[in-house]
């Protein structure tokens, strides 16, 4: 488990910097690089931090994506999609890039699911995520049976925290990203990491083991 600890003032400018150094290594190989976004306190933290960077205009040919969405109006305080577009992207997209939100036309919820799934690249090269204070990750809540997916990439979801109507992509994305990064800051993001280090109860129960072997970034700059 690769864990990367920082403290509370500089974790979100160290991994804007991680993020800016992985999509330019993936863009010396590929013309485009696919980044899949969370959402989050702690990912607007992390938006505005990055957003912030002189660099991050500099970073080009990027598609933007989604972990999981509610269901709600795109400019609703409560949507991911409004989260990126206030803090990371206020000032500009980035340069050939790209925002694939989900497009909320009507009210069939399997089909807006399909309709995103067929956006997705075969492979997202960088997947982004924060942890829940139950141990849930995108919109993959405890217990739900959305983690045993093994057909469809995203599904829609009711929650257990509102809104409950939600989209998520399927432990099928996450399984096959190539690079992902966890961010599990915050006092209330101490104990499921602890749990997750531990690796002492099973994916139904704390989803996030399902990323354990990832690279996770904490402002828990002790050893927990």
């Amino acid at each position: 488990m690769d864990i990367r600890r920082f403290s509370p003032s500089a974790w979100a400018g160290e991994l804007s910097a991680i993020l800016t150094s992985a999509i330019f290594d993936v863009l010396s190989r590929k013309e485009r690089c696919s980044v899949m976004l969370t959402g989050g306190r702690s990912a607007a933290q992390l938006y505005r931090t990055w957003a912030s960077f002189p660099n991050f205009q500099d970073i080009q040919n990027i598609d933007f994506y989604f972990s999981d969405e509610r269901f709600v109006p795109l400019d609703h305080p409560e949507s991911n999609y409004a989260l990126a577009m206030n803090n990371l992207f206020e000032t500009s997209i980035p340069k050939n890039s790209f925002v694939h939100c989900f497009e909320f036309k009507h009210s069939d919820k399997e089909s807006i699911a399909q309709q995103y799934a067929v956006k997705l690249p075969e492979q997202i090269d960088i997947l982004l995520l924060s942890i829940g204070e139950d141990g849930h990750i995108a919109s993959l809540f405890p217990q739900s049976s959305a983690m045993d997916e093994a057909d469809q990439l995203v599904i829609p979801i009711i929650g257990p925290k509102a809104p409950h109507e939600r989209f998520s992509i399927t432990p099928l994305v996450i399984k096959n990203a190539a690079k992902i990064f966890v961010m599990a800051c915050g006092q209330e993001k101490r104990k499921p990491l602890e749990q997750v280090i531990l690796g002492s109860s099973d994916i139904h129960s704390l989803p996030a083991l399902i990323v354990r072997h990832c690279v996770w970034i904490t402002d828990s700059i002790d050893n927990i």
